[in-house]
């Protein structure tokens, strides 16, 4: 339980600390991805699976264009997708370690009488 511990842990940490530019490094890709790989050695789920980032979300944005020539910078990925990822999964096991009690009330409550 502790590595799940440690990798969500990491994910949260991710979240606290990105840039807050439009793109960030791919390198913090590579740091979400690590995180879903300890926690897919812990329990396997093709639903986690899929919400690892592949490389075709990386890509190396144009800082500078000359004719033909262009200026490639890092590889980079949206601050926006990176973030959504990782609130998937931090949402998922936040629902799944919950007791059954709050599970239950997740969702719409229709109070009587009103």
């Amino acid at each position: 339980m502790n590595k799940l511990f440690m990798a969500l842990s990491k994910l949260q940490s991710l979240k606290s600390n990105l840039p807050k530019n439009l793109v960030v490094s791919a390198k913090y890709v590579e740091e979400y991805n690590n995180a879903i790989d300890n926690i897919l050695s812990i329990e396997h789920d093709d639903l986690l699976e899929k919400e690892k980032i592949g490389q075709q979300e990386i890509y190396s944005p144009v800082i500078a264009a000359f004719g033909n020539e262009r200026v490639l910078d890092e590889p980079s990925i949206r601050r926006d997708f990176l973030l959504m990822k990782i609130d998937t999964i931090l949402g998922y096991f936040t629902l799944k370690l919950q007791p059954s009690e709050i599970k239950k009330s997740f969702g719409f409550k229709i109070e009587k009488g009103k």
